[in-house]
């Protein structure tokens, strides 16, 4: 059985909160913007699944090298500087890692459910609605898991970085548009 303290605990959930928002804000921006380009769901639906799994892989890889530097930095310090430090254990790096691919898959799967289930000019609403609570849930929970500022008022920003992201993107999509 493996044990997990609450320090490794929060550096892996790190990795998810990661993985949720930057997936969140990717997937929400390239349906936005593939919908409003192309009116076509299937397109939609084909661009948001290769995005949000490219953006996970990515994202969890980018933890992996990230944590590698952090983890060489931290070992210079104390092998070479003398200085005592935190060394993050290769565990927490890959832990984190896997749980940011899990979150940027959640990003993934639950706004995009939308063009599964309903008509092309009705999902995309539902499917940013579902981002935003997301993102916000997200934004509101690390407020309150570091204590820091007013919940609402982190999880409204991190909701408002999401849809300037997809009102973007809807625009750049127009510019675009195919038919």
């Amino acid at each position: 059985m493996v044990r997990v303290n609450l320090e490794t605990f929060e550096k892996i959930m790190h990795g998810g909160a990661f993985g949720l928002t930057d997936g969140l804000i990717l997937v929400l921006g390239l349906v936005s913007g593939m919908a409003e380009a192309t009116n076509n769901a299937q397109i939609v639906i084909i661009s948001g699944i290769t995005g949000g799994i490219a953006n996970s892989f990515g994202n969890s890889f980018g933890l992996i090298v990230s944590g590698l530097t952090a983890r060489q930095q931290q070992l210079h310090r104390r092998n070479h500087d003398k200085i005592e430090t935190e060394v993050t254990s290769m565990q927490e790096i890959v832990s984190s890692s896997v749980f940011c691919f899990l979150m940027s898959m959640v990003a993934l799967i639950f706004p995009i459910a939308p063009f599964f289930l309903l008509p092309m000019n009705t999902a995309i609403l539902p499917s940013i609605a579902i981002g935003v609570l997301l993102i916000f849930s997200m934004g509101y929970y690390s407020s309150k898991l570091g204590g820091e500022g007013n919940p609402i008022h982190i999880g409204l920003g991190y909701a408002i970085i999401a849809v300037a992201g997809t009102i973007v993107c809807h625009l750049i999509g127009d510019l675009l548009r195919l038919t």
